[in-house]
């Protein structure tokens, strides 16, 4: 029984592969062969004009391009004693007028003579990522074609751009995975690259800009305050002399005069000095 029935389905699809071929070729038949083979478009007149309605015996042999997807030119002969006398000379001709190899016989009076042919011509490759539509074929969702394939689609972020084959942040955005972030930047600092700096007068303290005060100097991490004057809140005041300051520098003065000490040593302690007040 099961044997009887896998019989059934092989000829089942056997008949279902062969239910496109037409038994007898029409008006549309070359017109519905060039909707998926790439050919002329003068092919299917001719084939209208000059082969349809003529006499038997007679033969439509074509050029064969590309595997049986493209159809370089064709030849016809019809009124012969023979379908087979027209046979051999009409693939002759053809043969010898597009020096190909590739000739081969489509139509023998009005019926398809090469099926497997016709199938080829009519079969629709259909490439991964793609599915049937018509008489031809679409890229699924994601995807989009390019020439006989289908390339995953570039999908552009909110706040971005396409940029050749793939895509770019806008200004002010930096790229963080598949999406776009806006570039944090705090009062007082403008857009640097893809982070901010401090504007002129203003120097980085974590992630914000503070001013940096007068008598000071900014520095990787903040601000100090200059020679002689001493930090006082967010300020630097000047360092009041005192006699002890005046003192101290007296005796390191007089180390220095007397030999002593050198004068790179004398900058030092005396810049302790000052750092000490």
């Amino acid at each position: 029984m099961k044997k009887i029935l896998l019989l059934l389905f092989s000829l089942l699809l056997s008949f279902n592969s062969y239910a496109e071929v037409p038994k007898i070729i029409s008006g549309k038949t070359v017109e519905d062969i060039c909707k998926i083979a790439d050919c002329d478009e003068s092919l299917d007149i001719y084939y209208r004009q000059f082969y349809l309605s003529k006499p038997v015996n007679k033969v439509f042999v074509i050029d064969v391009l590309n595997n049986g997807k493209a159809i370089g030119g064709s030849y016809m002969g019809w009124s012969y004693p023979s379908w087979l006398l027209a046979k051999q000379d009409i693939l002759a001709k053809c043969k010898k007028e597009f020096g190909s190899s590739n000739c081969q016989v489509l139509f023998v009076n009005n019926k398809i003579a090469d099926i497997e042919l016709y199938k080829k011509l009519t079969t629709i490759s259909i490439p991964i990522n793609a599915y049937k539509s018509g008489n031809s074929w679409k890229c699924k969702s994601g995807y989009k074609k390019s020439r006989d394939r289908c390339i995953k689609e570039t999908v552009i972020p909110t706040n971005a751009h396409s940029s050749g084959s793939s895509w770019a942040c806008n200004t002010g955005y930096k790229k963080v995975g598949s999406k776009c972030n806006k570039i944090y930047i705090p009062k007082n600092a403008s857009l640097s690259g893809s982070s901010w700096k401090c504007n002129y007068g203003y120097t980085k303290i974590g992630t914000s800009c503070q001013v940096v005060p007068a008598n000071a100097t900014a520095t990787s991490s903040g601000w100090k305050c200059n020679t002689g004057f001493t930090k006082d809140g967010n300020s630097c005041n000047i360092v009041e002399e005192s006699m002890d300051y005046i003192e101290e520098l007296k005796k390191i003065k007089e180390l220095l005069d007397s030999g002593i000490i050198n004068e790179e040593e004398f900058k030092k302690m005396k810049q302790k000095v000052i750092d000490n007040m």
